[in-house]
């Protein structure tokens, strides 16, 4: 996923973490960033945003416990587009092989 595709209004009314997480719900539902994508660190994102690290953290678990993105230790943070009825953690990994 290219972080430029990411943008923060400073302005709006709407939380920040509100705002990234609902970017990357839209990137992943409409599959600009394809099922089984690694994504970029959190670290990289953090920088290149110029946000906390440890709020971006938070934020990517959240999109984890809805079903948008699935970390896979020691490989990365990879973005999964479910079939419907699919939401468990092992569902994921069953209908998507991310590598």
């Amino acid at each position: 996923m290219q972080t430029s595709v990411l943008k923060l209004d400073l302005d709006s009314p709407v939380p920040f973490d509100e705002q990234i997480k609902k970017q990357i719900t839209r990137l992943v539902q409409s599959k600009t960033v394809r099922s089984g994508r690694r994504l970029p660190t959190v670290r990289e994102l953090s920088v290149e945003m110029e946000i906390n690290s440890n709020e971006l953290t938070r934020i990517c678990r959240r999109l984890e416990e809805d079903g948008f993105l699935l970390k896979k230790r020691g490989t990365g943070t990879y973005a999964v587009f479910l079939k419907e009825g699919a939401g468990s953690r092992s569902q994921q990994e069953e209908v998507y092989s991310v590598q």
